[in-house]
């Protein structure tokens, strides 16, 4: 628990990142949406009035502005590390490519699975595309060609979509990084040797920008990674205006309800108990 000098040291150190931020963007040295800035100068207190709201002793910052501008002021890059990001950026967008057309589909797999969260074999993500296509979209809309912007660290996974590209009854078109360096796992001590550690972070600010480019956007949030991209979506950080931003784990329909260690719910933490028994006797077998 904090103590109350350690909770007033904790306000100075987030009083005194406002101030950086407001520093930079003085300076035009970090860009970030008119929404923030307009957020910044007119909240001066607004991480110790956050403290001050807090639920017992955890602190809700999920979807503050301060959040998003704080992960964009951390997230600058260098000129040569931009250029290679947006270099393969313009390579994995079709030219055609239009927002209002496009769903978000970053899926975490790898290690996540059996260990943190239950996974979804890649047939029901694109069930969960389809179904959301039908909610978001006028049936007469419904013969439009819609993108799957669709990211992962999991080689299998991106191997697997190969199967749908070559059904001719698909309507969707996946936009992917080629070029992803498919690390295999969210836990950079699992790396090895054999993947340069500049290629991997190449990779991950890739589909950070890749999935900001879509409108519809659906995520795993018990995924710290997807929980980054939900705080940009909310305070204005993608190219739509108004994106519809939705957790696998609010879903309504149940079969779409990713279980995880943060959900704590006795039902989940039964469907992760015999998710695991499942994984020990058949191994990974989709992710």
């Amino acid at each position: 628990k904090l103590t109350v000098m350690d909770s007033e040291a904790e306000g100075r150190a987030l009083k005194r990142i406002q101030e950086l931020i407001q520093e930079q963007v003085e300076k035009r040295t970090l860009e970030v949406p008119v929404s923030l800035v307009h957020g910044l100068t007119n909240n001066s207190n607004l991480m110790l009035q956050q403290q001050r709201e807090k639920k017992g002793e955890k602190y809700d910052f999920s979807s503050s502005i301060m959040n998003a501008a704080a992960l964009m002021y951390i997230f600058r890059l260098n000129s040569n590390f931009k250029d290679q990001v947006d270099s393969a950026v313009r390579r994995a967008v079709p030219s055609d490519f239009l927002t209002e057309n496009s769903f978000g589909m970053p899926i975490r797999a790898s290690d996540k699975c059996g260990v943190e969260s239950v996974c979804l074999p890649f047939e029901k993500y694109m069930e969960l595309v389809s179904q959301q296509r039908k909610k978001y979209f006028e049936p007469n809309e419904n013969n439009r060609t819609l993108n799957i912007v669709l990211t992962s660290e999991s080689p299998n996974i991106m191997e697997a979509r190969k199967a749908f590209e070559n059904r001719t009854d698909f309507p969707y078109r996946f936009v992917v990084n080629k070029e992803d360096s498919l690390q295999g796992s969210g836990w950079p001590k699992q790396y090895g040797e054999a993947k340069a550690k500049n290629d991997i972070m190449v990779s991950t600010f890739v589909a950070l920008k890749l999935q900001l480019l879509s409108k519809h956007f659906v995520a795993n949030c018990c995924s710290r990674f997807h929980e980054v991209m939900m705080d940009l979506f909310k305070n204005g950080c993608g190219a739509a205006p108004s994106p519809s931003i939705h957790c696998m784990q609010e879903l309504e329909d149940e079969q779409f309800q990713l279980c995880c260690d943060h959900t704590g719910t006795p039902k989940c933490r039964k469907q992760l108990f015999v998710y695991r028994k499942y994984l020990e006797e058949h191994g990974n077998v989709h992710f």
